[in-house]
């Protein structure tokens, strides 16, 4: 497949080459390898931007997550990284896997912006929070049958790497109940992921105790993260998603898992390794929590429930 992509791009960049200045292509592999090759049999002399995501540079070998764990596509991103004009990283722990590549062209930080909708959910006065959160949790209450008790929440696609069977693993020896709130994923090897789940709760005795959702809307995910006590972020791999900026917006303490990187950014080798529980409080400026949100994308320990402004006083 990843010929015939990049066959038919050069193909078209012999055609149409000469009315294009930039080609741009998220993905380092294999988007970014297929139209290296696609740019490298055409001819084409125009400048060639990369932006790589997360499997094809990051690596989890419990979750069986990156491409990067597999010879070829592990030279390939090289390759095609080393051929980028440019190279756009969402962290400065992507951009250290780039580094190691010694790519030619540049490289910059450029992370993930910030709905609008978010930083007026910031914005909003402490009583309408109060009154926001108090609503959610009766609608969720009422939803899910969930009668007030301690509430975790774990939000997003559901794939092994995300790690909610650590939560589901846990939950034995907690009062919470779960809420797992996400599309579900059929995966090679694996099956589909909500079902794997579904059948560990049962098996652990706790599945009385887990709700799955399915995907939600935008507007969903904000109630249901008001309406949580807690928002869990087992990932084996991944850095601070905008799902935690949403919850501190939101006053939801948030407990985020990371990642001990290892220098050598080629190595197959990645280790899970879990941050403490209990979420911190964090107080400060704006930019004190953007600098928060840098610490998360290089590795380092989350706990925070960033209160935002009009809770300060």
């Amino acid at each position: 497949m990843l010929l015939a992509w990049a066959l038919a791009l050069a193909r078209y960049l012999r055609r149409e080459g000469a009315r294009l200045d930039v080609l741009y292509t998220l993905i380092a592999y294999p988007h970014g390898a297929a139209a290296a090759l696609g740019i490298a049999w055409s001819g084409w002399k125009g400048r060639f931007v990369v932006m790589p995501g997360g499997e094809d540079l990051l690596v989890a070998e419990a979750a069986s997550f990156g491409f990067r764990r597999f010879p070829v596509p592990r030279r390939l991103v090289g390759w095609a990284l080393r051929r980028a004009d440019a190279i756009c990283c969402q962290s400065p722990a992507i951009r250290e896997v780039v580094s190691a590549y010694r790519p030619s062209g540049a490289s910059r930080v450029i992370p993930d912006n910030v709905d609008a909708e978010v930083i007026a959910l910031a914005n909003e006065s402490a009583t309408g929070r109060g009154l926001r959160r108090a609503r959610a949790r009766s609608t969720i209450d009422a939803e899910l049958g969930t009668r007030g008790a301690p509430l975790a929440l774990a939000l997003g696609r559901l794939h092994p790497v995300k790690g909610f069977d650590r939560l589901i693993d846990l939950l034995p020896g907690l009062p919470h109940r779960l809420v797992v709130a996400g599309p579900s994923l059929q995966i090679k090897g694996f099956g589909d992921v909500a079902t794997t789940l579904r059948a560990r709760a049962r098996a652990l005795g706790v599945d009385d105790r887990v709700s799955f959702t399915g995907p939600v809307p935008l507007e969903k995910s904000f109630e249901l993260l008001a309406a949580a006590d807690v928002l869990a972020i087992p990932s084996h791999c991944e850095g601070m998603p905008k799902v935690a900026v949403e919850a501190a917006a939101l006053c939801t303490p948030f407990v985020h898992g990371y990642v001990r990187r290892r220098r050598d950014a080629r190595s197959r080798e990645r280790r899970p390794k879990r941050a403490p529980l209990g979420p911190g409080r964090v107080r400060g400026s704006a930019s004190r929590r953007q600098r928060l949100s840098a610490g998360s994308r290089r590795g380092m320990p989350l706990r925070a429930a960033v209160l935002p402004r009009s809770d300060r006083d």
